[in-house]
């Protein structure tokens, strides 16, 4: 019986350490795409030269190592929804890649470096809409409750934008 006890101890431990992890992945994402918003304001206001043959060579290898990665992962993303999540995630950047390949061309062809600050607001725009996308979506909530109170989760509803939080001194808070 004492096993049990420990198992189930470890096992709300885990569930907190996502939590907590899946929030400070979105912290950081939010980080990223604000500060390529502001590189990019940079840009817009001096046009730096950039090496277009640089910028297609690294973002072809990036590519290369993006749709290697992408295709080992697709058989187990069927089921997994954690691997799903990676594979996803290197199918946006192989998108990316071929984004900044666009652009480096660009600037081949055509000596065009405004493209440079575009396509990194378009990048800066897709990191901070899926940062703010509800791929965990009672972690920021439950995170938030369990800093500042010993709140434990009543079961788990059938409806994942929905739960129902109980504080120990009884008063319960629905999480929408």
């Amino acid at each position: 019986m004492a096993e049990i006890r420990v198992f189930a101890s470890c096992w709300r431990r885990a569930k907190s350490f996502r939590t907590v992890r899946a929030l400070i992945n979105y912290t950081t994402l939010i980080v990223i795409g604000l500060y390529l918003l502001y590189e990019a304001a940079i840009r817009f206001a001096d046009p730096q030269d950039v090496e277009g043959w640089i910028i297609v060579v690294i973002a072809g290898i990036a590519l290369i190592v993006d749709v290697m990665t992408a295709m080992l992962t697709y058989a187990m993303s069927k089921s997994s929804v954690n691997i799903r999540a990676a594979f996803l995630h290197n199918v946006a950047d192989a998108l990316g890649s071929v984004a900044v390949i666009f652009a480096g061309t660009l600037i081949l062809l055509y000596d065009w470096r405004l493209i440079d600050p575009i396509v990194t607001v378009v990048i800066a725009g897709y990191i901070l809409w899926q940062s703010t996308l509800p791929k965990e979506p009672r972690s920021k909530s439950m995170l938030l409750l369990k800093i500042f109170g010993n709140f434990q989760d009543n079961g788990h509803s059938s409806n994942p934008q929905h739960s129902s939080l109980r504080a120990p001194s009884g008063h319960s808070l629905q999480i929408a």
